[in-house]
């Protein structure tokens, strides 16, 4: 019934995921890149830093949804 089931990306609920338990993600400080007028960027080494998340764990952060979703 359910078939194939693919990987749905998931910005909208990692933001709150990341809030509730950052051991969910594999982040990396990077300098701040340089945003050009066509949306292109470029790399620095001395702006201020910034967190990139280079992974996020679906499966623990789903599962912590549906928890959530299913208590009263």
């Amino acid at each position: 019934m359910h078939g194939i089931q693919e990987r749905r990306v998931i910005w909208d609920i990692s933001v709150i995921a990341y809030m509730i338990n950052k051991e969910w993600f594999s982040t990396e400080e990077v300098s701040c890149p340089n945003i050009n007028d066509d949306t292109s960027y470029e790399l620095t080494t001395n702006n201020h830093k910034i967190t990139i998340v280079n992974y996020l764990n679906v499966d623990k952060i789903y599962k912590d949804l549906f928890k959530k979703l299913g208590e009263r």
